[in-house]
């Protein structure tokens, strides 16, 4: 592992004592050498500031405090404000025979850490049948929102459309709807007929396996355990595996996410029925993925012989990938990764150029010139 910043440090042993349900504790040197500032800044890139200020709040400076204070309020004003929304639709929703599974989001923060303000709001997920989409959206339009296609940095604001479109391709799989509330504060709604993380093809079990939980005091469906067990992998390994989550800005909050959820409820999971719904996705060495790459930044959460139970040596299916589970050949550990975005989107892009040139059928890389060669893997990542 590459040095890190004291700062970045600091989140990894947050995300070690989460896992080992134990306070938090600095010394005063560790106090007194922090970039408080930096400390911030990170956290909330990392959408994993909600849970830092929790657990570090004591130890913030006097100097800080009011820094620390005001953002937190801001992430709980934003909150609230998407609570009272997401009550809204679901009356909507129950108002016009549409059944709609809340994904992730709010749903996981009551699941995983019981405080709907542990975790940074980003959009309301919600998985609807795909029939029930246009419907859906029309709904969200009457009480403001519209579909966005994107951000414009010329104008500083959102790209919309006039009517619901899948964007890109016909087989995108939501609609992307913004409400601005004001005081620049908008509220994303995502409407979807499947997710990034799990194909169209099986979302249909991800539509019946749901439990009923309540918010305060708004009842909900989301996916019960396995389920949102399995989906958590997916996309965790979406985020730091696929083209679109490489080349974006992967964040720690998925792995505080999945180490939460695995330390305070791994007891309580069938890990024999996961690993068999996991074969039936063919999403078994994403599982295993996740289960490694937790072990190494944060030590044991779980025996080992579950985590061999999710081996890609046994697959079942085809997997044209690496022993651990990935599908690059990355030259850096997870940890660098994670908090160095440029050189992630570098690497990715040299592994990409290295599949398709492997692709190539040539028998040996002496066919083609070294310095060729090196040209094509020397690239840069376009941010």
């Amino acid at each position: 592992m590459r040095n890190m910043k004291r700062e970045q440090e600091i989140l990894i042993k947050i995300a070690k004592s989460i896992s080992k349900q134990k306070e938090l504790e600095l010394d005063s040197i560790v106090i007194k050498e922090l970039d408080w500032e930096e400390l911030l800044q990170i956290s909330l890139r990392h959408r994993v500031f909600p849970i830092v200020y929790k657990k570090i709040f004591n130890y913030v400076p006097i100097k800080y405090q009011a820094l620390y204070d005001q953002k937190y309020y801001d992430i709980q004003k934003k909150i609230n404000i998407g609570m009272l929304e997401l009550n809204r639709i679901l009356k909507l929703t129950q108002q016009n025979n549409i059944d709609a599974i809340l994904l992730k989001g709010l749903a996981l923060a009551e699941i995983i850490y019981k405080d709907i303000y542990a975790r940074q709001f980003g959009d309301i997920d919600l998985l609807v049948k795909e029939d029930d989409m246009e419907k859906m959206y029309y709904l969200l339009n009457d009480i403001g929102y519209v579909q966005e296609t994107g951000f414009d940095k010329n104008t500083n604001r959102y790209n919309t459309v006039d009517k619901p479109i899948l964007k890109y391709e016909p087989h995108f799989h939501e609609f992307q709807c913004v409400k601005d509330i004001g005081d620049n504060i908008y509220i994303f709604v995502e409407i979807k007929r499947a997710s990034s993380a799990i194909p169209l093809k099986y979302i249909g079990d991800f539509l019946k396996n749901v439990q009923d939980i309540s918010i305060n005091g708004i009842k909900i469906k989301t996916s019960n355990s396995a389920y949102t067990f399995l989906h958590l992998c997916s996309n965790f390994y979406a985020n730091f595996e696929t083209g679109w989550g490489a080349n974006h800005e992967t964040n720690l909050r998925d792995i505080f996410d999945t180490c939460v959820l695995v330390s305070k409820h791994g007891s309580f999971l069938d890990w024999i029925e996961i690993n068999s719904l996991s074969s039936k996705y063919e999403i078994t060495h994403k599982i295993y993925y996740v289960l490694k790459c937790l072990e190494g930044i944060l030590g044991k959460l779980i025996p080992n012989e579950i985590i061999e139970l999710f081996n890609p040596n046994k697959l079942t299916y085809y997997f044209n990938g690496n022993v651990d589970g990935s599908i690059n050949n990355w030259e850096s550990d997870f940890t660098f990764r994670l908090f160095n975005d440029e050189e992630r989107k570098k690497e990715f892009v040299k592994s990409d150029k290295l599949k398709i040139y492997n692709a190539m059928n040539y028998d040996n890389y002496d066919e083609v010139e070294k310095e060729s060669f090196s040209k094509l893997i020397n690239v840069r990542a376009i941010a």
